[in-house]
């Protein structure tokens, strides 16, 4: 069985204001972006089997803290009515510790069912999003941070 850290997206929120691509505003005013959870593992074969560098570092540093797996949390999509509603994005943000974190950055690419493949940003300007898009991600970058923003 697998275990993994939790955490509180609360101040992992504000991070992602600036990063994903629809907000919200809270009663505050202030944008916020929808954000939902999901374990490292989930990101395994999109994203960390694309660097054997960044598996490594991974892998050690779950060694460390004693743990199969951690929580992350990503921006959402917000389409209702498509295949795409509720998608995480990039950038991800991963806890290992209270204060030890992952951001790992890449490119949300789209996949069209006509096997045309663009950027997620641009697809999600058009007025109708086909069903059967799949969504990829190329990564750009990754980085050991400390969690409190």
């Amino acid at each position: 069985m697998a275990t993994f850290s939790y955490f509180s997206s609360r101040a992992i929120a504000s991070y992602f204001s600036s990063n994903a691509i629809s907000a919200e505003r809270n009663s505050e005013g202030i944008a916020e972006r929808p954000v939902g959870s999901l374990t490292l593992s989930d990101l395994d074969e999109n994203l960390l089997s694309q660097s054997v560098e960044l598996r490594q570092e991974v892998e050690q540093a779950l060694e460390e803290v004693g743990q199969d797996d951690v929580g992350c949390v990503a921006p959402l999509i917000r389409r209702p009515f498509t295949d795409l509603n509720n998608t995480r994005i990039a950038p991800f943000s991963c806890f290992f510790t209270d204060n030890g974190s992952l951001i790992i950055q890449a490119e949300n690419l789209a996949i069209l069912p006509n096997g045309e493949i663009i950027q997620l940003e641009e697809l999600l300007k058009r007025n109708g999003i086909p069903q059967g898009v799949l969504i990829q991600f190329s990564l750009t970058s990754w980085q050991w941070t400390d969690a409190n923003y």
